[in-house]
Protein backbone atom coordinates (compact mmCIF):
# COMPACT_ATOMS: atom_id res chain seq x y z
CA UNK A 1 0.00 0.00 0.00
CA UNK A 2 1.36 3.44 -0.98
CA UNK A 3 -0.18 6.99 -0.25
CA UNK A 4 0.66 10.44 -2.44
CA UNK A 5 -0.21 13.71 -2.07
CA UNK A 6 -0.34 15.13 -5.46
CA UNK A 7 0.44 18.91 -5.84
CA UNK A 8 -2.98 19.79 -6.07
CA UNK A 9 -3.42 18.65 -2.77
CA UNK A 10 -5.89 15.52 -3.94
CA UNK A 11 -4.19 12.11 -1.62
CA UNK A 12 -3.94 9.26 -3.59
CA UNK A 13 -3.76 5.53 -2.44
CA UNK A 14 -3.27 2.62 -4.64
CA UNK A 15 -4.85 0.39 -2.30
CA UNK A 16 -8.34 2.22 -1.15
CA UNK A 17 -8.80 4.84 -4.04
CA UNK A 18 -10.37 3.17 -6.87
CA UNK A 19 -10.24 6.34 -9.14
CA UNK A 20 -6.58 6.35 -8.50
CA UNK A 21 -5.08 4.37 -11.62
CA UNK A 22 -1.16 3.32 -11.06
CA UNK A 23 0.00 3.50 -14.97
CA UNK A 24 2.64 0.94 -16.51
CA UNK A 25 3.95 2.08 -19.18
CA UNK A 26 5.66 -0.22 -21.93
CA UNK A 27 7.73 0.83 -24.29
CA UNK A 28 7.03 -0.72 -28.17
CA UNK A 29 10.83 -1.51 -28.34
CA UNK A 30 10.53 -3.48 -24.99
CA UNK A 31 7.30 -5.33 -26.10
CA UNK A 32 8.58 -6.29 -29.08
CA UNK A 33 11.77 -7.17 -27.42
CA UNK A 34 10.22 -9.76 -25.74
CA UNK A 35 8.17 -11.35 -27.95
CA UNK A 36 11.20 -12.21 -29.81
CA UNK A 37 12.66 -13.37 -27.37
CA UNK A 38 10.43 -15.65 -26.34
CA UNK A 39 6.85 -16.16 -28.97
CA UNK A 40 5.08 -17.91 -26.16
CA UNK A 41 5.40 -15.68 -22.89
CA UNK A 42 2.81 -15.04 -21.28
CA UNK A 43 1.31 -11.39 -20.78
CA UNK A 44 0.42 -11.87 -16.91
CA UNK A 45 4.07 -12.95 -16.69
CA UNK A 46 5.69 -10.60 -18.66
CA UNK A 47 3.17 -7.96 -16.59
CA UNK A 48 3.97 -9.05 -12.91
CA UNK A 49 7.52 -10.57 -13.57
CA UNK A 50 8.90 -7.28 -15.20
CA UNK A 51 11.37 -4.81 -12.85
CA UNK A 52 10.15 -1.96 -13.24
CA UNK A 53 11.58 0.99 -11.86
CA UNK A 54 8.80 3.63 -11.76
CA UNK A 55 5.04 4.03 -11.24
CA UNK A 56 3.03 6.70 -12.90
CA UNK A 57 0.16 7.72 -10.78
CA UNK A 58 -2.97 9.99 -12.40
CA UNK A 59 -4.50 12.37 -10.47
CA UNK A 60 -8.37 12.53 -11.15
CA UNK A 61 -8.65 15.81 -9.63
CA UNK A 62 -5.96 17.75 -11.72
CA UNK A 63 -4.76 15.41 -14.52
CA UNK A 64 -1.60 15.51 -13.57
CA UNK A 65 0.38 12.21 -13.92
CA UNK A 66 3.25 11.98 -11.23
CA UNK A 67 6.48 9.25 -12.48
CA UNK A 68 7.63 7.91 -9.00
CA UNK A 69 10.80 5.79 -8.18
CA UNK A 70 9.89 1.91 -6.50
CA UNK A 71 13.28 1.82 -5.23
CA UNK A 72 13.35 5.57 -3.66
CA UNK A 73 9.75 6.34 -2.42
CA UNK A 74 9.65 9.32 -3.87
CA UNK A 75 8.46 11.27 -7.29
CA UNK A 76 10.64 11.68 -9.88
CA UNK A 77 8.80 14.06 -12.30
CA UNK A 78 5.14 15.44 -12.24
CA UNK A 79 3.87 16.05 -15.84
CA UNK A 80 0.55 18.51 -16.74
CA UNK A 81 -1.70 18.85 -19.40
CA UNK A 82 -0.83 21.23 -21.68
CA UNK A 83 -2.65 23.09 -24.05
CA UNK A 84 -1.85 21.60 -27.78
CA UNK A 85 -0.07 24.74 -30.33
CA UNK A 86 -0.19 25.01 -33.89
CA UNK A 87 3.56 24.30 -33.82
CA UNK A 88 2.91 20.91 -31.89
CA UNK A 89 0.99 19.55 -35.21
CA UNK A 90 3.45 20.02 -37.91
CA UNK A 91 6.50 18.43 -35.32
CA UNK A 92 8.12 15.13 -36.35
CA UNK A 93 8.28 12.45 -34.04
CA UNK A 94 8.32 9.40 -35.79
CA UNK A 95 11.83 8.85 -34.48
CA UNK A 96 10.35 9.81 -31.09
CA UNK A 97 10.41 6.49 -28.29
CA UNK A 98 6.69 4.94 -28.51
CA UNK A 99 5.30 3.93 -25.21
CA UNK A 100 1.93 1.86 -24.27
CA UNK A 101 -0.08 2.82 -20.89
CA UNK A 102 -2.31 0.79 -19.47
CA UNK A 103 -3.80 1.33 -15.73
CA UNK A 104 -4.08 -1.29 -13.31
CA UNK A 105 -7.86 -0.68 -13.84
CA UNK A 106 -7.88 -1.13 -17.39
CA UNK A 107 -5.24 -4.73 -16.63
CA UNK A 108 -7.16 -6.21 -14.29
CA UNK A 109 -10.94 -5.85 -16.54
CA UNK A 110 -8.63 -7.72 -19.06
CA UNK A 111 -8.17 -10.87 -16.88
CA UNK A 112 -11.50 -10.94 -15.03
CA UNK A 113 -13.51 -10.84 -18.22
CA UNK A 114 -11.45 -13.23 -19.76
CA UNK A 115 -10.16 -15.27 -15.89
CA UNK A 116 -8.85 -18.63 -17.85
CA UNK A 117 -8.31 -16.56 -21.08
CA UNK A 118 -6.18 -13.32 -19.32
CA UNK A 119 -4.12 -15.43 -17.78
CA UNK A 120 -3.03 -17.76 -20.62
CA UNK A 121 -2.68 -14.97 -23.11
CA UNK A 122 0.58 -14.60 -24.71
CA UNK A 123 2.26 -10.54 -24.74
CA UNK A 124 1.84 -11.21 -28.42
CA UNK A 125 -2.02 -11.82 -28.46
CA UNK A 126 -2.04 -9.08 -25.89
CA UNK A 127 -0.31 -6.77 -28.40
CA UNK A 128 -1.81 -7.44 -31.61
CA UNK A 129 -5.40 -7.60 -29.79
CA UNK A 130 -5.97 -5.48 -27.12
CA UNK A 131 -7.44 -2.33 -27.79
CA UNK A 132 -5.43 0.79 -26.97
CA UNK A 133 -7.31 4.16 -27.26
CA UNK A 134 -3.76 6.28 -27.37
CA UNK A 135 -0.03 5.76 -28.07
CA UNK A 136 2.51 8.06 -26.67
CA UNK A 137 5.76 9.44 -27.77
CA UNK A 138 8.16 10.97 -25.67
CA UNK A 139 10.21 13.84 -26.74
CA UNK A 140 14.10 13.28 -26.77
CA UNK A 141 14.44 15.44 -23.65
CA UNK A 142 11.84 13.38 -22.10
CA UNK A 143 10.04 16.83 -20.87
CA UNK A 144 6.87 16.30 -23.44
CA UNK A 145 4.57 13.28 -24.20
CA UNK A 146 2.08 13.63 -26.87
CA UNK A 147 -0.64 11.32 -26.94
CA UNK A 148 -2.01 9.88 -30.09
CA UNK A 149 -4.87 8.57 -31.02
CA UNK A 150 -4.51 4.82 -31.79
CA UNK A 151 -7.42 4.61 -34.43
CA UNK A 152 -7.10 8.02 -36.67
CA UNK A 153 -2.92 8.66 -35.48
CA UNK A 154 -4.61 12.27 -34.09
CA UNK A 155 -2.84 14.15 -32.06
CA UNK A 156 -5.23 14.14 -28.82
CA UNK A 157 -3.63 15.60 -25.78
CA UNK A 158 -0.08 16.65 -24.80
CA UNK A 159 1.57 16.55 -21.25
CA UNK A 160 4.28 18.78 -20.50
CA UNK A 161 7.21 18.48 -17.69
CA UNK A 162 5.87 20.81 -14.63
CA UNK A 163 8.80 22.27 -12.66
CA UNK A 164 8.85 21.52 -8.83
CA UNK A 165 11.68 20.49 -5.98
CA UNK A 166 11.92 16.28 -5.66
CA UNK A 167 11.78 16.86 -1.95
CA UNK A 168 8.10 18.34 -2.21
CA UNK A 169 6.59 15.46 -2.17
CA UNK A 170 4.35 13.92 0.54
CA UNK A 171 4.87 9.66 0.21
CA UNK A 172 4.67 7.31 2.48
CA UNK A 173 5.14 3.41 2.71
Amino acid sequence: MARLKCKCGNSLSNSTDYETDVYYIFSKKEILEAIQENPQLLYWDFYTDREAECDYWFCPRCKRMMECSLKKGVVLRIYKPIRIKENDLNLETDSWAEFYSYSDNELLVLTDKNYEQGYKMTLREFYEKYPRKYFYRVSPDETRIFAFESNSKKLAFIYGQEEWSPIDPDIQK
